[in-house]
């Protein structure tokens, strides 16, 4: 279980710049995950995975936007 976990976030760490390279035990198990047929069966592509890096910014500036908001508003209500 922990594998399937772990196997759908570690091996792309790499790609959100977060090098693995100090674990070079974590880093030969997802360099073994990702040879695996069934990984590059389900796997986006660089670009789809460059469009959801774009869309979770988008999220995170909005939810930003909000929580300054709702701060904002408690604030004033004080």
């Amino acid at each position: 279980m922990a594998e399937v976990v772990a196997g759908t976030l570690i091996p792309d760490l790499p790609q959100v710049e977060i090098s693995l390279a100090s674990y070079p035990g974590l880093e030969a198990w997802a360099d073994r995950v990702r040879s695996r047929p069934s990984w590059q069966q389900i796997h986006p592509t660089l670009e789809e995975f460059d469009h959801f890096k774009r869309h979770l910014g988008v999220a995170v500036k909005v939810w930003q936007k909000r929580r300054r908001q709702r701060l904002q508003a408690l604030q004033a209500s004080t």
